[in-house]
């Protein structure tokens, strides 16, 4: 029993995990079978259950494309945790996902890895800006994530917001707050502009007409 899958078929899974040998019950080693599915780029394992006589529950985790940057002439795509999915020379294979700007990495990046950046904090503050945009349901709604400077963060949504979050402090209540914001702008009929949330719990907004004053 594989739970936790979407677009990866089980059976891919339950090779990967070694199950697909006929594996005796009572030896199946749980450290092999979170290797084996860990191997696989695009899953996570989380836990196995066994129960007797003949059952073997495994909880997993899909790796989905999340977001994408570019670095000398290719492209990468990045799941949600930050780990490289795909490298890639067609930049049409970030349509449609979070477009990474300002991320400071050296030589190319391996599938199967995590982005080699000249700063490691930089990556550490860029997985931690995706998992709050999947945590408060606002990833789908983002464009682009300026990471250039870590005091300094900003993202620009998909009806027109410029949305700068300061330092990565306090993400959680920030990117709460953006999210609360944009959904009351949006009620108002209120699209573009400049949304300022850099204190967590506080964001002020300026329209869009305002922005050349």
């Amino acid at each position: 029993n594989v739970q936790g899958l979407v677009n990866i078929p089980w059976q891919t899974a339950a090779s990967n995990a070694g199950l697909d040998q006929s594996p005796f019950y009572f030896t199946l080693s749980e450290d092999k079978v979170r290797e084996g599915i860990n191997k696989n780029r695009y899953l996570v394992f989380e836990s196995m259950t066994k129960i007797f006589p003949n059952t073997v529950i495994l909880k997993l985790q899909e790796r989905k494309p999340f977001a994408f940057f570019t670095h000398l002439g290719l492209g990468y795509v990045l799941a949600q945790d930050g780990m490289v999915l795909e490298q890639t020379r067609e930049l049409k294979d970030g349509e449609g996902l979070i477009q990474v700007q300002g991320l400071s990495v050296w030589g190319q990046q391996a599938p199967g890895t995590f982005p080699s950046s000249t700063d490691p904090s930089q990556a550490e503050v860029l997985v931690a800006l995706f998992h709050e945009l999947q945590t408060w349901g606002f990833d789908s709604q983002v464009v682009s994530i300026d990471v250039s400077q870590s005091l300094y963060l900003s993202l620009q949504t998909r009806d027109g917001y410029t949305v700068n979050l300061g330092s990565s402090e306090y993400l959680h209540a920030k990117v709460g707050t953006v999210t609360s914001v944009v959904g009351e702008l949006r009620r108002r009929l209120m699209t573009g502009g400049i949304i300022e949330a850099t204190l967590p719990g506080e964001a002020t907004y300026l329209a869009a007409q305002q922005n050349g004053a």
